[in-house]
């Protein structure tokens, strides 16, 4: 959270949170107004019960349909967690052009995602091959769907995000195309 989100540079900036869940990351967020939005009702019914009051507004949308971002922005941050390995790689794209859309000029989008990583522990590939999410993709892969919305790219992979073996990857991108 501090490396990659710096919550210290965004009071009182704009989050939006894609494919948010129960808005757990609110937790580690300063104060600034959030925007979550997932697909599932349940987990946004408990994520507004939870994060409501704290200048939270919460959004049922299909994050495939990248259209649902355009009336947003401009955000400071863009947070997609564990959601570009769910879609295939012509949705995974459009949403990263839709999330470059709505970022201020000096903002940044990140994401988080299994990655298929040849350094890889061998428990980590067999819980990567277990996970719901169908487009797991090598890191380079990733970089090229980004590729096509953003100038800066960084790519972070790691091993050490979780008590068990596991292998993320983590895009820091800015400078929308």
């Amino acid at each position: 959270m501090r490396r990659y989100v710096r919550p210290g540079s965004l009071p009182g900036g704009r989050i939006l949170d894609v494919g948010c869940g129960t808005a757990s990351l609110r937790n580690h967020l300063p104060e600034c107004e959030y925007v979550g939005v997932d697909v599932s009702e349940r987990y946004l019914e408990a994520a507004s019960t939870r994060h409501g009051h704290r200048k939270a507004r919460f959004a049922c949308v299909d994050v495939s349909d990248p259209a649902v971002l355009h009336s947003e922005g401009p955000f400071d941050l863009v947070i997609m967690s564990a959601l570009l390995h769910h879609l295939d790689d012509v949705r995974a794209e459009a949403l990263l052009k839709a999330a470059a859309k709505v970022l201020a000029a000096d903002g940044r989008l990140l994401t988080l995602d299994a990655v298929h990583a040849s350094e890889s522990h061998p428990v980590g590939r067999m819980l990567i091959a277990l996970d719901r999410g169908r487009y797991v993709r090598p890191a380079e892969e990733y970089r090229r769907l980004a590729e096509a919305s953003f100038e800066r790219i960084a790519v972070h992979v790691r091993h050490d995000l979780l008590r068990v073996p596991y292998s993320h990857i983590i895009l820091e991108c800015s400078k929308a195309r």
